[in-house]
């Protein structure tokens, strides 16, 4: 099992794991701040925080995601 050049490595999977594990991040955050809100309480804590880095994660998955389906092209 030797390395592959650059040219041959597919990065397909690790941007959809970027997007999946993002939106389960973001997900979290929804429901964490849905707590927060209905509670009046602080039980999940920085709830936005968390919706926001699910969204860059996933934009980020997406870009690289454009970005080797280009290469590909």
């Amino acid at each position: 099992m030797g390395l592959k050049s650059l040219k041959e490595r597919n990065y397909e999977n690790v941007a959809l794991l970027f997007i999946v594990i993002g939106l389960f991040i973001f997900v979290y955050g929804l429901i964490g701040w849905l707590v927060n809100f209905l509670t009046q309480t602080n039980s999940v804590g920085d709830a936005s925080q968390k919706i926001t880095d699910g969204a860059i994660l996933t934009v980020l998955g997406y870009i690289q995601m454009e970005l080797e389906l280009l290469r590909h092209k």
